[in-house]
This record gives structure tokens, sequence and C-alpha cells, in this order.
């Protein structure tokens, strides 16, 4: 079997992202964890680069949902107590990328982070709010990959071919289940990471099959 080629990425990184948060509004909730992990051409994590997990102090806590908290399981007094503040995480942060070893473009920019995830459209915003928007254009790539909606893509094929949709729901969770893929620590930004590369990789094997 010939090896897997991602010759179209021109030499971007494929990372799955993911962050947890004190809430469903962007620019008003925080994020509270974030996880990301650098992924190989099959989809699986990089075994010479460690995933970037990382608890974050909110910086409004008067400002946090409860029941977002009872959904990820987080407790607000071990988030104030142990949570890194936002900048020096982003420091962090930087620091890992670096680590990535983005080439240069031909016009001598950076390449850039080609963002996995799951519902990107909720995430996203978030990630504006805490990278900034100058360095968030600056590292993190437009053409995004997403579980969610290629689970709907596939759906919609089915229909137009007359076909039984494949995934009722599009949760995360919902996915893992059909697709095989164990998934115990739900709402845990790296694990959620790792669960979204395995979705990926096998909704890519199985395309229009599914």
């Amino acid at each position: 079997m010939p090896a897997i080629s991602m010759s179209h990425w021109n030499a971007h990184q494929l990372v799955a992202l993911d962050a947890e948060t004190t809430g469903t509004k962007p620019f008003w909730h925080e994020i509270i964890q974030i996880g990301a992990v650098a992924l190989d051409a099959n989809c699986k994590p990089r075994k010479n680069i460690m995933p970037f997990d990382i608890y974050l102090c909110p910086e409004h806590p008067e400002r946090v949902d409860p029941d977002a908290l009872k959904v990820t399981g987080f407790k607000l007094p071990d988030l104030l107590r142990k949570g890194i503040n936002p900048d020096k995480a982003r420091d962090l942060f930087e620091q890992w990328v670096g680590k990535l070893d983005l080439g240069i473009t031909p016009a001598g920019y950076p390449k850039r982070i080609i963002p996995l995830a799951h519902n990107w459209a909720f995430d996203k915003p978030f990630f504006q709010d805490w990278l900034g928007p100058a360095f968030f254009n600056d590292l993190i790539d437009s053409r995004y990959r997403d579980t969610m909606t290629v689970s709907l893509f596939l759906n919609d094929h089915a229909s137009f071919h007359a076909e039984k949709v494949p995934y009722s729901k599009n949760t995360l969770g919902w996915l893992c289940s059909k697709l095989g893929i164990e998934h115990e620590f739900a709402h845990n930004a790296v694990q959620d990471c790792l669960a979204t590369a395995e979705c990926y990789h096998r909704l890519c094997k199985l395309g229009i099959l599914a």
C-alpha cells in the first residue's frame, strides 16, 4: 500500500483543536481548557510533539454559566486556584507552535495550522478572542476540517440518493459510537481532540460509503 501523501496541505500542519468554555457566548464567556494535538498524514498524533493541554483561570468568574461547568465537570475554585493566566497560556501556546517547525511560503509568510475540530463554528470565536485577531489570522488557516460538517454532508449525500442517513445525531460522542471509537472522557479538550482526529480519519476512509 503506498504511503499517504497530503501534498494538498502545502506543508501546513493539521492540528486537532478543542476548547472547553465557561459558557456558550463568545467574547463574553471564556476558555478554561485548551487542547491541541499535532497530526501526521494519517491523522495520528505526531510522536515527536506532545499534545498541548492547559487549564486557564477565568478572568471573569462572575460570568461563568453553572450549566457549562456541570457539562465539563470542572470546579470553579480549582480553576481559580490552579488555572494559568490567559496571557501566559497564549505565550506557552506560541512556544508549542514553535516546536511544529512550520515552514515558510514562497511569499515569505509562515506556514499555518490547519484546524481540525468538531463544530469549529463554535470554537473559532473563542480562539479568536483568546489569541487576538492578528495572531489568530497569522497562525490559523481558514481551510479548516470539521467532523460535524463531514457528518452533515454525508447525511445530505445519503438523502439526495434516497438512502438512510448514517448519522441521526451529530455530536462527537454519537459519531464515536457509530464509528466504533472509544471516547470515555467527553468534554476533556485533549481527549476530544484525539477522538475528533480518529473520527476524521475513519470518515475519510469511509467517505460516501458511510
